[in-house]
């Protein structure tokens, strides 16, 4: 079997940056570049999108795609670069990193030598380090000191002042066709809480000019972490944000369905499903159950899109694993998988036999989507599968209270039911009582003594391949 549990590298081709794109966000992009085309002034749109939404990706697309139509844009990634003591040293290296080959090298150059740490090297702080924090200094030796500090002010202030005077130049020289200078900044919610704040207030009070334009690719609740961390849990977190973001853009949900497809094609699982459905000569149409039923699932769990990949990651090995003609149950693999990702304390009780299939439905009613997935095709089969998997002890007379219950007989032991199988519809409890009961006749003894053990054994050596940590 020939299969990879690393994705191909994202390419963005440079004549066509959104080639590749599967979440439809090429519009996204067009109307942002329309907005950046016509603003006037300076601006700063926050592109908002929680962990594993493709944020990155969308950046970078958009990147090149402003490139294209002639823009000049900065990117730079916050998070690689917060081991830098000083947040503006690094956005103003980037700078300098991306213009030192073009038409504004010079310019550029005179906004490089501006810049040097000089708050975070003070006489002061020299002093602290040198003494451990105790300072015994005599009159005459604070004096002195504190010449040398209020010099060390005078210059910075001017040293920043000519440091805004040279960005302006550098604004206009840019700008003036039109388009001005965006400088994308990702992934600031994952810094250190000062480096990430620091440059947020750098931002704010150095690069305030006109023709420069600010994208901040940030997840705004994160931030708020940041934030809090920082002024304390009290903080306005919006209201502080306010301060610095004009314009915000939320990350529109990808189709879930389009993604799962493509995560399946990268992780060459196709191609295997296929040779699993001749070598059965078609009796095993995996792809079609798994990604039909597993993209419902990532839906109600509003599962990321690195979520996904994960849990495709243990599709592969687990696969890998198992015989081109050996069953391997995808609804409940499915099911076990972002069960195991969502809630692993839940996981281990269920397949370890602790507890039945009604916990497991009870906490997807929690889920956002969880009632409307119930209400499904895909979600009665995914409980009819953990129903048949569920201890036979349970498992047993609950089906017999549900077909009580379905020829509308006095149940005789009805606290094996819940309430939300009693209110079940006719229509909904017979399927499920006949998708069970098929499951229990042709995997009797097998289901629940091995098949649920058979896959989470399954799920466990994939999760230790992975270095997967609870």
């Amino acid at each position: 079997m020939s299969v990879k549990i690393r994705s191909s590298e994202f390419v963005i081709p440079k004549d066509n940056p959104f080639a590749n794109d599967k979440l439809d966000r090429k519009k996204c992009a067009d109307s942002l570049t329309n907005l950046v085309q016509n603003i006037s002034g300076q601006l700063v749109i926050n592109i908002n999108g929680g962990w594993g939404t493709g944020k990155t990706v969308f950046l970078k697309m958009w990147k090149q795609s402003l490139q294209n139509s002639g823009f000049t844009t900065i990117y730079f990634s916050a998070w690689e670069d917060d081991y830098c003591d000083d947040a503006l040293i690094a956005l103003i290296g980037q700078i300098w990193k991306d213009l030192k080959n073009s038409d504004f090298k010079e310019i550029a150059q005179t906004v490089k030598n501006c810049v040097a740490p000089i708050f975070k090297n003070t006489v002061f702080n020299a002093v602290r380090t040198m003494s451990a924090g105790v300072i015994d200094l005599d009159e005459k030796q604070l004096h002195s000191i504190s010449e040398k500090a209020v010099d060390e002010y005078l210059v910075a202030g001017e040293k920043l002042q000519d440091l805004m005077k040279r960005l302006e130049e550098l604004a206009q020289k840019i700008s003036k066709d039109g388009k001005p200078l965006v400088i994308i900044v990702d992934e600031l919610d994952r810094c250190k809480p000062i480096f990430a704040i620091e440059l947020l207030e750098k931002i704010k009070h150095l690069f305030s000019i006109a023709g420069i334009v600010f994208v901040l690719g940030t997840d705004r609740e994160q931030l708020g972490h940041s934030i809090k961390c920082i002024y304390g849990q009290d903080m306005d977190v919006n209201g502080y944000l306010r301060r610095f973001i004009d314009m915000e853009f939320i990350l529109p949900v990808p189709n879930i369905e389009v993604f799962c497809s493509h995560i399946f094609n990268q992780f060459g699982l196709n191609e295997y499903f296929q040779k699993r459905l001749q070598a059965t000569k078609g009796q095993l149409d995996d792809k079609r159950i798994l990604s039909d039923i597993f993209a419902k699932l990532c839906a109600c769990f509003q599962f990321s899109l690195r979520d996904i990949e994960h849990c495709c990651k243990m599709f592969v090995l687990a696969y890998m694993n198992t015989k081109e003609d050996h069953f391997i149950y995808p609804p409940l693999l499915a099911v076990l998988a972002v069960l195991k990702l969502a809630n692993s304390k839940l996981y281990h009780r269920y397949v370890t036999g602790k507890c039945n299939s009604e916990k497991i439905m009870e906490y997807i009613l929690e889920q956002p989507q969880g009632e409307v997935l119930l209400n499904t095709r895909q979600g009665i089969f995914v409980e009819a599968y953990l129903f048949a998997a569920s201890p036979q002890n349970w498992r047993d007379i609950a089906h017999y209270q549900m077909t009580l219950l379905y020829t509308k007989k006095e149940l005789t032991q009805p606290e094996y039911l819940s309430e939300r199988i009693k209110k079940m519809s006719s229509e909904n409890l017979g399927e499920l009582l006949d998708r069970s009961m098929r499951l229990i006749n042709n995997f009797e003894g097998e289901i629940t003594n091995s098949t649920l053990g058979y896959l989470s054994s399954k799920i466990e050596l994939v999760s230790l391949m992975l270095g997967y940590i609870e």
